[in-house]
């Protein structure tokens, strides 16, 4: 097994429960334990955590959203790392306000030009490194395919 690697700079390392973390989530080691619990322990409690591994009792607690909030446990992250943003908020004025101004400028009508140039783009990117064998997921996709849909999409030109 490779050693794990370190945080990237300035991600803080509280503890030895971060690097196991690290550690567990790797998908080597994740598939098993997560088709495990499924089996034995499909819901299982953790202190104030619960881990949820059935695809059907996800889709339900991300429909209960006011049941099952993300503020509390996601917004202090998101709000010390990039400030406030939506990911990190529950419902609510703010919510709707961020909401309503990305569906508007991403209309659900426009959900299969979006995924189809993500597909051929997504496909095109995973074509030019095949040669290689192998893929830096930041560098090669993870800054590339964005940019281009933001200059396909939005019409602002890349750098």
């Amino acid at each position: 097994m490779t050693p794990t690697p370190p945080p990237p700079p300035g991600w803080p390392q509280r503890d030895w429960r971060d690097r196991l973390l690290v550690t567990l989530n790797r998908p080597a080691l994740l598939r098993p334990l997560l088709g495990a619990l499924r089996r034995v322990a499909p819901m299982l409690r953790i202190g104030r955590r619960v881990v949820v591994t059935r695809r059907a009792d996800v889709l339900e607690i991300l429909h209960r959203d006011q049941d099952f909030t993300i503020a509390e446990v996601n917004s202090p992250a998101i709000n010390r790392w990039s400030g406030l943003f939506i990911l990190g908020m529950d419902r609510g004025e703010m919510y709707d306000r961020e909401v309503g101004a990305l569906r508007r400028a991403a209309p659900p009508e426009d959900l299969s030009r979006l995924r189809a140039f993500a597909a051929s783009t997504a496909a095109e990117l995973v074509d030019r490194v095949r040669p290689v064998g192998r893929i830096d997921v930041v560098a090669d996709f993870a800054r590339v395919a964005p940019t281009r849909l933001v200059a396909d999409y939005f019409g602002v030109p890349g750098p």
